[in-house]
């Protein structure tokens, strides 16, 4: 065997792998050799290992990962294999055979009957047998392929209770039934019923016997008529108080040609107002939703709406001032001085920083960039001015708009020596 050793970096390509198995495989002296085999025993503690060969005692629980190999067995406590086992089954009974006996047999069908047993004692399932003694059965019992019921059924005459209408006359022999057979309490119950048809008992009805047949004389109703209902009298105490109301047709003509006035005990209709017993109206606070005039606290006052189906107050503007609409109100409108007639305004600027444009109402703003400064327009909502910028620089320069607002929709980047002019149109925007 050649020196075991590690693979040499840059060489041996194509051999690392059984190089390293040889140099796993062996143990080595500090200068490469090889260690002696008794050495190599030594560090394995070859006393607490199970070898090959040999017999030895094995301690512990071991588990197997796959089914270990034993051969025949050769003395008791040996491990016997599969072979083994199926050979000494197959001289033993099925489990058909015994289902034979069990179903179709009897005692002596069986092999190896044990000696002196009396199979007289036992209950054959074929054969005139007399069985003497109690005998539990803890399953059903059938004669002739009948169930067999106990004394305390209730299926037997003597202890079923029958139902409702199930004892026809046909199922009761003439005769069986009799007085004494009935209990204490319906005993007591026909004693009464027989007392009273001896000492009370009916010979005729209206002087009539027999098949009975009455008319309303025999009765004592002779003077009643068949009177329809329309037709029927009432007493003179109720035509008395039907006299004292008013009639379908005095209605009608209360209602078409007389007043309210001419109405009989005629409803309290109450007025308007606030206490009680009064009914609502007008800006009453118990009407829901009701507009109250204490909104309003002097002269010149409005109601506008701050929202759907929200009013709130708006006090009255100085002497001279005009309503004007604007959004950034909370009401929407807001009292402001009218604008002058003078002329617009110019004012021209010269941008050598980062500014934000001016906002005074009819100016006309020109802006001239001298450099890349950052100019930030104002915003376009309620803006009446003109603003022309002008890139006088190198590179190009982009405008800076308030919050999403834009110019026709989109951002604007000016290069060198050009010009946009823009204005508003309340809202956003617009290039010129």
């Amino acid at each position: 065997m050649s020196k075991a050793r590690l693979p040499t970096p840059g060489e041996d390509v194509g051999n690392w792998g059984e190089i390293l198995n040889d140099f796993l495989l062996v143990a080595l002296n500090n200068d490469g050799t090889l260690k002696a085999e008794d050495t190599i025993l030594a560090k394995a503690n070859n006393s607490d290992v199970v070898h090959n060969s040999g017999v030895e005692t094995v301690s512990g629980v071991k588990t197997f990962l796959s089914t270990p190999i034993v051969p025949s067995p050769s003395a008791p406590m040996h491990a016997v294999n599969k072979t083994y086992t199926d050979a000494a089954l197959a001289t033993k009974a099925n489990t058909d055979d015994l289902a034979d006996v069990a179903t179709s047999g009897s005692f002596l069908d069986l092999k190896d009957v044990p000696a002196g047993q009396d199979t007289s004692l036992n209950v054959l399932t074929t054969g005139t047998q007399t069985i003497s003694g109690a005998k539990n059965f803890t399953g059903g019992l059938e004669i002739s392929g009948q169930a067999a019921v106990a004394t305390n059924d209730a299926r037997l005459s003597n202890t079923r209770t029958p139902t409702d209408n199930t004892v026809t006359a046909v199922k009761v022999v003439d005769g069986a039934v009799t007085k004494l057979k009935l209990s204490a309490a319906v005993q007591a119950t026909l004693d009464k019923a027989d007392s009273a048809l001896q000492s009370e008992q009916v010979t005729s009805v209206a002087g009539k016997t027999g098949a009975v047949t009455l008319n309303k004389g025999d009765v004592g109703l002779g003077d009643i008529d068949n009177t329809a209902d329309s037709a029927k009298p009432v007493s003179i105490a109720t035509q008395t108080a039907l006299d004292l109301k008013a009639n379908t047709t005095s209605l009608s003509e209360v209602a078409t040609t007389g007043s309210y006035s001419n109405l009989l005990d005629k409803p309290n209709i109450p007025a308007a107002g606030t206490t009680t017993g009064t009914y609502a109206a007008g800006d009453d606070g118990r009407i829901s939703g009701a507009l109250q005039k204490s909104v309003v606290t002097a002269k010149g006052d409005l109601l506008v709406a701050t929202g759907s189906g929200a009013v709130t107050h708006l006090g009255v503007g100085s002497d001279g001032q005009v309503l004007l609409a604007d959004s950034s109100q909370v009401q929407g409108v807001k009292w402001s001085s009218p604008s002058s007639n003078s002329a617009i305004t110019r004012s021209i600027n010269s941008v050598t920083g980062t500014t934000s444009a001016g906002a005074e109402a009819h100016t006309d703003y020109v802006y001239i960039l001298t450099g890349n400064y950052a100019l930030t327009l104002p915003t376009a909502v309620g803006n009446t001015n003109r603003y022309t910028i002008k890139n006088r620089n190198s590179a190009n320069v982009s405008l800076i708009f308030s919050g999403a607002e834009n110019a026709d929709g989109a951002g604007v980047t000016l290069g060198p020596n050009e010009t946009v002019e823009l204005i508003s149109d309340g809202v956003n925007w617009i290039i010129l």
